[in-house]
């Protein structure tokens, strides 16, 4: 019982882990990626 229950929280441990760098990589990407091309000027208005 107590060995299932370890295995049991050590799989939702993964899980948020990998929930939270996918995270930090979509926030990443979009700083990066997306946000650079919003580049204000004033020939734009």
């Amino acid at each position: 019982m107590k060995k299932q229950t370890h295995k049991l929280i050590n799989k939702v441990i993964d899980i948020v882990f990998w929930l939270c760098m996918t995270v930090v990589l979509w926030f990443v990407v979009q700083v990066f990626v997306f946000a650079s091309f919003k580049i204000p000027s004033d020939s734009m208005e």
